[in-house]
């Protein structure tokens, strides 16, 4: 089943669960994005999938179930919201006249991914799906038009628990309102991004050291932002469907260790501009690190709504051109990890008091 118009179902998205595949019951917020739901996946058990004497078996044993879900959004908090549970790690809030939130990665001795809890339905009953993860993350901001930015996320969840040995439904959910009202949070948007490009990422300890307002990069970072014309963030947690339905021996509960994490950055820029020369970072082996801030609407003060991604360490790779004017190159990028086994790092300044994966 696809579910796309809110006019029909709502959706809802829960705070972190605890323990991960238990159904959260607070509730974080109601999206206002596209919701897509495709049917439930199964496993049998492996032996041919049949079980009994004779060739063709006598029954089959059902071992596991889980759903894929995609959800697309450009609202300022639920693309937070969702960064932080594909980064995975969990952080703390620094308050001020803004709530300043610091979203890093899960590195290689802790790879369990936090989960959540979806809800959707009609008049607060609803279908509850747990043990949610975040899969993959693509972040796109574009220049046409008025600037066209989109965040679509996909990643795996359950409608069924183990009772008795036998599988049954979630118990149905009531929630009927969000505990954050984003309805008058902006939308993201390319006008409002910059782009920078340094040699390295200043020190950053914590939120709390961030400017929203300026680049966060050592020494004197080279602005791109009146020649790029896209920019395109994948972030993929190398889960699979066999992974994820995998019942270890126990039954239903998804498995929540993330795999090899792939980060991919993508640059459409003008490519025959004297601010940066492409051709020759690629043959030199040159690596940058490079920022994106978005700065948005003032919540209070001179403290915008702002998200800044940070990548540590990244070199040019060969890309194709057009033949305009001027002409546009898109350069993929690799992503390493720094000394310290950061690739990307994301930075918030919002109204939201709490974790965003927590």
């Amino acid at each position: 089943m696809a579910i796309e118009n809110y006019r029909a179902d709502r959706v809802f998205f829960s705070r972190l669960e605890s323990p991960a595949g238990t159904p959260s019951t607070t509730n974080f917020f109601e999206g206002h994005g596209k919701f897509i739901l495709p049917d439930s996946e199964y496993m049998f058990e492996s032996n041919g999938g049949k079980t009994g004497t004779g060739e063709a078996g006598t029954k089959q044993d059902l071992q596991a179930t889980m759903t894929t879900f995609t959800y697309e959004t450009d609202t300022f908090s639920e693309v937070a919201y969702f960064m932080a549970y594909a980064l995975g790690r969990s952080y703390s809030v620094v308050s001020g006249t803004t709530e300043k939130h610091d979203l890093r990665i899960l590195q290689i001795n802790d790879l369990v991914l936090p989960t959540f809890t979806i809800e959707y339905g009609k008049s607060g009953t609803n279908v509850v799906l747990s043990g949610c993860v975040i899969n993959e993350l693509t972040l796109n901001f574009q220049q046409g038009g008025n600037g066209i930015a989109k965040c679509n996320v996909s990643g795996f969840c359950s409608k069924y628990r183990k009772v008795a040995n036998a599988f049954a439904l979630n118990a149905a959910g009531t929630v009927s309102t969000g505990v954050n009202d984003l309805s008058s949070e902006p939308l993201l948007n390319y006008q409002c991004l910059n782009v920078y490009l340094g040699t390295a990422v200043d020190a950053l300890t914590g939120a709390g050291d961030v400017s929203f307002t300026s680049e966060n990069l050592a020494g004197t970072p080279t602005t791109l932002t009146s020649l790029v014309n896209s920019v395109n963030i994948t972030i993929n947690n190398g889960m699979t469907n066999a992974d994820q339905i995998r019942a270890g021996g126990c039954g239903v509960r998804n498995y929540f260790k993330r795999g090899v994490r792939n980060v991919n950055l993508e640059l459409a820029i003008q490519k025959d501009d004297a601010t940066i020369d492409t051709d020759a970072a690629i043959i030199a082996g040159t690596q940058y690190a490079l920022e994106l801030q978005w700065n948005g609407p003032i919540i209070a003060s001179t403290d915008p709504y702002a998200l800044d991604i940070l990548f540590y360490n990244i070199q040019f790779n060969q890309g194709a051109q057009d033949d305009g004017t001027p002409i546009n190159k898109t350069i993929p990028c690799t992503v390493f990890e720094d000394s310290d086994g950061t690739s990307i790092r994301a930075f918030v300044q919002s109204e939201i008091g709490t974790q965003y994966n927590g």
